[in-house]
């Protein structure tokens, strides 16, 4: 039987390890332009639309036209541990 203390701490260990290779996977995508599918405006920001690109990763980005269900073309600009941000450079 393991101590909840121990449980707790090798879990956050995990968390922080997973956190930081994901992190350093997003980073490679700094500067990069990606094709994303946008899927709508942000839950949190009018302003902000959340996209996927082919693999699945989150893109965020600013834009006041509706590209809803439609393809475009975002170069990056941010990344973080969970998401990319970026720039329409292409409809």
């Amino acid at each position: 039987h393991i101590p909840e203390e121990i449980k707790h701490t090798r879990y956050d260990r995990l968390c922080q390890v997973q956190n930081e290779i994901s992190y350093e996977l997003n980073a490679k995508y700094l500067n990069k332009t990606v094709r994303v599918l946008v899927d709508g405006k942000s839950k949190n920001n009018e302003s902000v639309y959340t996209s996927r690109t082919e693999g699945g990763k989150i893109v965020h980005f600013e834009c006041n036209t509706d590209y809803t269900g439609q393809f475009i073309t975002v170069k990056i600009t941010k990344t973080d541990t969970f998401a990319l941000y970026g720039e329409i450079i292409e409809k």
